[in-house]
């Protein structure tokens, strides 16, 4: 379900409000829901059941966000150790942890740790 704001309503832009930061993030994921690339629907879905599809559905979301850390971490919790894909997994946190980006190479050495 997506919300318009519209001119004059207490919460548009207008008014100077600013949602909360977990606001914001609960509804970008509310609203991604329907799209099967948003690596935040994937990992909401995930949290909310940790099922076969919900695995799938991570899957589908980490090809359309190569740096997406969390999503990795999340795969690897949620393929089993024979899966296939877990490999391609791993090959892409290996990457990661050389990323130029500091906070991606922590989370991506922190994520391969937790997978042991």
């Amino acid at each position: 379900m997506v919300h318009l704001v519209t001119r004059g309503s207490p919460t548009s832009a207008s008014s100077g409000a600013v949602a909360p930061p977990d606001d914001s993030a609960r509804a970008r994921a509310t609203a991604a829901d329907g799209d099967p690339t948003s690596a935040l629907a994937a990992l909401a879905a995930y949290r909310r059941e940790s099922s076969g599809a919900a695995a799938e559905r991570l899957w589908v979301a980490s090809r359309w966000n190569a740096r997406h850390v969390a999503i990795r971490g999340a795969l690897l919790a949620a393929l089993g150790r024979e899966d296939p894909k877990r490999g391609v997994v791993v090959e892409e946190l290996v990457a990661l942890a050389a990323d130029r980006d500091p906070e991606v190479r922590r989370a991506a050495i922190a994520a391969l740790r937790s997978a042991r």
